[in-house]
């Protein structure tokens, strides 16, 4: 018999999502597995993040058999390279299982621009941020798992969920945004070598020499869907769940605990380690006379990759996911998942109106630090359930069984 669980951990303006399978055994209830749904800060220290989330993990880390990318933006996944040395001892020696969004054949060189140009911009070389060498150095093998809406599952111990974004073919409008923030970063590219600026065309080349992120390349991903033991001994959960049942009150097992929110200073000693403050605009470290368009080839980039957002729901309606999706993708995906789930976490943090479509939730979390919960409003307004969204500016971290 199986027990599921989140924890939403309090990560600023960022996002981290830990959740788990656990199993009833003789010894009581421990888990099976456990994934984690990115870890990074926006504005704050991704290693802050990283530091958090060990926290709650405790003594459940080498449980963690699959890390889970929603979108491409390096501030929502740059903390695992923090974490990657600690994933590198995995009892029994499975591999990790990388999960991101998969891509159309002309855009799959997204991922790779935006990480150019982010580690650009922050004086940052890409070899600091290249995750699959960092875990692999650690002593950990990586499955990379591009996915497609319809065709793969994501599976974490007894626990599955179905992808209803990004399709294997993009609208029209999508994949030529998509490809226009592709070629305006090879044009910033050129035009800032021409200039005596060689940075981003170096970071290009070497991005795309390391392919972090090898989306949907021949031979990459194999069937999420396909079952896998769990020969695992039982151990005891770090932390404290509250049992949510259908007809009571919102129950919530809760961390007080904010130090992350984008309007604070990070420790010192974080702001020193391999993962800066990624996407913050006050960090640029770019030419005066290229910043403008340096920064709408940024937001161009950061755009598209919210368009290939994951969107993720548990097939017994438990959890959903919805990334940085924007509104019109949410009305499509919308219309083919469960009309509610359990937990859901609320599309870009909180911040937009979302579509009636939405599905509603017995708890809708939106993880927001002093810069996202200014918008939040706009969020609760629309979902319909005002009483049951919560914010994790205003309660910190949150554990739900």
């Amino acid at each position: 018999m199986s027990v599921f669980g989140e924890t939403v951990v309090a990560a600023g303006d960022g996002a981290c999502t830990v959740v788990r399978c656990g199993c009833w055994s003789s010894l009581g209830v421990g888990p099976c597995e456990i994934a984690i749904l990115d870890c990074g800060a926006y504005r704050a220290s991704s290693a802050g993040v990283a530091k958090r989330l060990l926290g709650v993990l405790g003594s459940n880390l080498p449980r963690v058999g699959a890390v889970i990318v929603s979108h491409f933006d390096v501030d929502h996944w740059a903390g695992f390279i923090s974490l990657a040395p600690r994933l590198g001892h995995r009892s029994q020696g499975q591999p990790l299982r990388l999960y991101y969004p998969g891509l159309p054949e002309r855009s799959r060189a997204l991922p790779t621009v935006l990480l150019a140009l982010t580690l650009t911009a922050t004086g940052t070389h890409v070899a600091a941020l290249d995750l699959r060498r960092v875990l692999s150095a650690a002593g950990r093998d990586v499955i990379g798992m591009p996915l497609f809406a319809g065709e793969q599952q994501v599976v974490v111990g007894h626990r599955s969920f179905d992808v209803f974004w990004p399709p294997r073919q993009l609208d029209i409008r999508t994949a030529r945004r998509l490809q226009r923030a592709v070629d305006a970063v090879h044009t910033l590219a050129d035009g800032m070598d021409r200039d005596g600026y060689p940075d981003l065309r170096r970071n290009l080349d070497e991005a795309y020499r390391a392919d972090v992120f090898k989306t949907g390349g021949a031979g990459d991903s194999i069937d999420a869907a396909e079952p896998r033991a769990r020969a695992e001994q039982p151990g005891e959960f770090e932390e404290q769940f509250v049992l949510l049942e259908d007809d009571s009150e919102i129950a919530l097992d809760v961390v007080h605990d904010t130090e992350l929110d984008s309007g604070s200073n990070p420790d010192p000693e974080e702001r020193s380690g391999d993962c800066p403050a990624h996407g913050d605009p006050r960090n640029f470290e770019v030419p005066p006379e290229w910043e403008s368009e340096y920064r709408a080839a940024l937001l161009s980039g950061r755009r598209a990759s919210n368009d290939v957002s994951l969107i993720l729901g548990e097939d017994d309606g438990r959890f959903a996911a919805f990334g940085d999706a924007r509104w019109g993708i949410q009305k499509f995906a919308s219309v083919y998942m469960k009309s509610s789930y359990e937990v859901l976490l609320a599309p870009h943090h909180g911040t937009y109106r979302v579509p009636l479509e939405l599905p509603r939730a017995h708890i809708c979390v939106s993880q927001a630090g002093r810069g996202h919960v200014e918008n939040w409003s706009r969020h609760r307004s629309t979902h319909g359930q005002w009483e049951r969204c919560i914010n994790t500016q205003h309660v910190g971290t949150v554990s739900i069984r």
